[in-house]
């Protein structure tokens, strides 16, 4: 995968393939690259890609040309969410929002997952679609926070206005 590569015109969201293996691989690398800016270089590996996600159920975004350009894992028994990335070059374009979508289609219930309390970006991103902090950990060195999703269905309405 290119190092900037060409923003999709469209996307769609699908089940992983065996043959995604090694694209996934790298845009994991990619991604943890330039979030977790406080681990050393050369923390991460294409190898991390298999062994993280053994046993879980992943979805790809996939664009018109084939490209895979993010993906969310899960670990069905606990309802969380191991992995949501997207390629630096395509965040804030709705990709991950469109995955949380699908999980939530997947099976309607409250998430979970540990985010690094040093990536601003996904953190902001949790919190503006409505998750909510519920505890704190370290893991690998790194504070974490665990966030919980809204409750489906509930999503916030805006307060009545005055009653004439």
């Amino acid at each position: 995968m290119p190092d900037r590569p060409a923003f999709p015109h469209s996307f769609s969201i699908r089940p992983v393939r065996l043959e995604d293996e090694a694209a996934l691989a790298q845009l994991l690398l990619t991604c943890r690259e330039d979030a977790f800016h406080w681990r050393a270089p050369g923390s991460f590996t294409l190898a991390d890609f298999a062994i993280e996600t053994a046993g879980e159920r992943i979805w790809v975004a996939e664009g018109d040309d084939g490209t895979v350009w993010g993906f969310i894992s899960i670990w069905e028994p606990d309802n969380f969410i191991h992995h949501l990335y997207v390629h630096p070059a395509c965040q804030r374009s709705g990709l991950g929002e469109a995955l949380m979508r699908t999980l939530f289609s997947f099976k309607e219930t409250t998430w979970t997952l540990k985010c690094a309390a040093a990536n601003g970006r996904a953190l902001a991103f949790y919190e503006k679609h409505g998750w909510t902090v519920e505890g704190r950990g370290e893991d690998v060195g790194s504070d974490y926070f665990l966030m919980r999703s809204p409750v489906p269905g509930r999503e916030e309405t805006p307060a009545p206005g005055p009653v004439a």
